[in-house]
């Protein structure tokens, strides 16, 4: 309980789903509520038909610009992120639109090669406007659901990473950085031209596991939940997780999602 003043008697009929962005959606769909034609395709029988159960996935698209180490490259201290901050890669914006870490490791995916020891200036994009999906592959609870992130898949999206990176090119140029590294290895400086950095940011965005939206709040015909978290259509069963955000915060999700609960238990002890 996150709450010492709710009520000690709780209603009795209400039920709170709290599995997550990706289970959420998974566990509503093979209890037969989600999208008719789906569920029916899998032998499912349909119990409520949202069509918006697992669509709207939203994450933080993570990606990083890697050096290879100075000699006196000194040890993080924090989880080897020492420092994070939100920043605006165009000056006219009235709001940061990605998030900066710099890491003392180097970070990109195993599909890539790079170096064995270094630091990373990784970003992120705060409010991506991309949107996946969470699907069930199966009527076996056992399975797996597939889970397609979609990132970076509008222009507008792939345009700010791009402009993230070449800003943190350029923390990188700084004084600061340029004693502590040797030569950028990821991309690389051969990586310039618009076409190059495109293809770059597709191999090396990944997740930053802040999964949101599938199960997102509303009042239109593709919300899951209504403001108070109560499925639409259905009695006595509320999402309380990150499923319901519309769209990802720009932050981390861990305060949100606390929140969510809190309001969430309110409303239940009532």
């Amino acid at each position: 309980m996150l709450r010492r003043d709710l009520p000690e008697k709780w209603e009795s009929d209400q039920v709170a789903l709290t599995a997550g962005a990706i289970a959420s959606p998974q566990l509503l769909m093979l209890s037969g509520i989600g999208p008719a034609a789906e569920l029916e395709a899998l032998g499912i029988k349909v119990l409520l038909d949202v069509p918006g159960v697992g669509k709207n996935l939203s994450d933080h698209p993570l990606a990083a610009v890697v050096y290879s180490p100075a000699p006196r490259l000194p040890d993080g201290v924090n989880n080897h992120a020492d420092a994070v901050a939100m920043l605006r890669t165009n000056r006219d914006l009235t709001r940061p639109d990605v998030m900066a870490l710099f890491l003392d490791i180097p970070f990109f995916p195993p599909t890539l090669q790079g170096p064995s020891t270094g630091f990373s200036i990784a970003f992120a994009l705060l409010q991506p406007t991309s949107r996946g999906a969470v699907t069930l592959t199966s009527n076996d609870a056992t399975a797996a659901p597939l889970i397609d992130p979609a990132l970076l898949q509008t222009k507008e999206d792939m345009d700010t990473m791009v402009a993230a990176l070449e800003f943190s090119r350029q923390l990188g140029d700084t004084k600061a950085f340029v004693s502590l590294r040797n030569q950028e290895e990821l991309p690389g400086v051969d990586v310039s031209s618009p076409a190059a950095l495109r293809e770059y940011l597709q191999r090396d965005t990944g997740t930053y596991f802040h999964p949101v939206g599938t199960c997102r709040l509303g009042s239109d015909s593709e919300a899951v939940v209504d403001l108070t978290l109560k499925l639409n259509g259905l009695d006595g069963l509320r999402v309380a997780d990150a499923s319901v955000m519309p769209s990802v915060v720009s932050a981390n999700t861990n305060a949100t999602v606390l929140a969510i609960a809190e309001r969430a238990a309110e409303w239940i002890g009532r």
